[in-house]
């Protein structure tokens, strides 16, 4: 059994369309950016024994300042590179479709599991072991979506791979599949973002939203999508997160939330239900310091608050507790009987994850293939028996990965497509230590 030490710490994250994630900090600088904790492996020997010092000398007074003393470093990524230089995950995220992308601060992306659409871009149709993407640069960000995968290199080029039916990777008809990296004609990118069948960037130069794939407020059967760019009229974006059929932007210093898309189920939050949002709407949210949008409902949370508000589908109780009614606008979440204030959460496939604040983890909604660890189709706000020592949650379709504070990244849920990082593919995993052979020495 793992201890856990409990902090003050009061923030919130999101998730996936399977089930959907936020991250303490994460959209202050990338979304849905994972950190790992400063703190040693559990199985670390500490050495507590005083330092003897000779009869008649004395010892080094103490440090007059402590603050000017280094900290110690983050934990290593459960090894350490073939270098030999620590090597530590910079951010962890899981798509719609169950593959998982880790960044790491080397610069390298390595993916695995869903490969039916060659969205791990190694040219083949096998998927679940971890496989570097080869881009021919630095990765600077990356993001996933249904069956895709877009990369941006530290010189703002663009790649895509995975499926195209809706020309999300940006490629027209009639290619459909593209299983290997690509390059997409886009101008100097300095983010990209990913939801189910649509792309969002934002250029380097003047920082303008540029979409393109199936648009977010038409349903998937009345169109098809478009591989060109088209300008989203909104200014001064800092990051965008989107849900199933909407998208939503965290805009200027105040962070006001802007929204568009299909409204079925209220997904824009304001107030109202079945009505198309073309163009972003404010939905009245403003000091958003972390977003994550799922299967038709987003989480936010706010500035100096430690409670999270939802709003879209909760046709299974994963954005409220009280009823299956979809809400219409951002609601308070209520967890009474959960002891511990929440850091972060996710959604994906109509349910959500609660990143507790001593780094275990909660879910509510629909619990498929035991993503809350316990037996029952569906649960309110359940603890995980088996997750502890979390520092970040990411959620798929009916999956969910995180790192943990030793700096491993650990993976459970639906196994189908080898999401815990192997070829051992099937039903249901425990939570699992995703390896990658070539970035460990151990």
């Amino acid at each position: 059994m793992r201890t856990t030490l409990l902090l003050p710490i009061v923030t919130v994250g999101l998730l996936a369309p399977a089930c959907l994630t936020i991250e303490p900090g994460a959209l202050d600088d990338l979304v849905l950016e994972d950190t790992v904790a400063d703190v040693a492996p559990p199985d670390a020997v500490v050495d507590v024994t005083p330092d003897v010092v000779p009869d008649g000398d004395a010892a080094d007074p103490p440090d007059a300042n402590p603050a000017d003393v280094e900290p110690p470093a983050p934990a290593c990524w459960y090894g350490a590179h073939p270098s030999g230089e620590c090597v530590k995950v910079e951010r962890l995220v899981t798509g719609v479709s169950p593959h998982v992308c880790a960044h790491f601060d080397t610069g390298e992306l390595w993916c695995w599991g869903d490969q039916r659409w060659g969205q791990l871009g190694n040219g083949s149709a096998i998927g679940g072991e971890p496989r570097r993407v080869d881009v021919g640069a630095a990765v600077a960000d990356f993001a996933l979506g249904l069956g895709y995968t877009m990369v941006l290199t530290d010189q703002g080029v663009l790649w895509g791979m995975g499926l195209n039916e809706f020309r999300t990777v940006g490629l027209p008809a009639p290619v459909d599949e593209v299983t290997i990296p690509t390059i997409i004609d886009r101008p100097a990118l300095s983010r990209v973002f990913a939801g189910w069948d649509t792309v969002c960037a934002l250029t380097a130069d003047s920082g303008e939203l540029l979409c393109w794939g199936r648009p977010l407020h038409q349903p998937h059967d009345m169109d098809d999508g478009q591989p060109e760019a088209t300008l989203i009229e909104l200014s001064d974006v800092r990051d965008v997160t989107m849900a199933k059929n909407a998208a939503c932007a965290r805009v200027g210093d105040d962070a006001d939330l802007y929204c568009w898309g299909h409204n079925t189920f209220g997904s824009v939050g304001v107030n109202n239900i079945n009505k198309f949002y073309p163009k972003p709407t404010p939905n009245g949210l403003t000091g958003v310091q972390h977003l994550a949008g799922g299967d038709g409902h987003f989480c936010a949370l706010l500035a100096g608050e430690d409670r999270p508000l939802c709003w879209g589908g909760n046709g299974l109780g994963q954005v409220a507790t009280s009823a299956v009614d979809p809400v219409l606008s951002p609601t308070p979440l209520s967890f009474t009987d959960l002891p511990f204030t929440v850091v972060a959460t996710g959604a994906g496939q109509r349910c959500s994850g609660l990143l507790l604040e001593d780094g275990r983890v909660a879910f509510m909604g629909l619990n498929s293939n035991q993503i809350a660890g316990v037996e029952g189709e569906l649960v309110g706000p359940t603890i995980h028996p088996e997750v502890e020592g979390m520092t970040s949650l990411t959620m798929g379709w009916q999956h969910a990965c995180g790192l943990r504070d030793d700096g491993a990244i650990v993976c459970w849920g639906n196994n189908e497509y080898g999401v815990i990082g192997t070829s051992d593919f099937g039903g249901y995993a425990s939570p699992t230590v995703v390896r990658i052979p070539e970035l460990q020495s151990r």
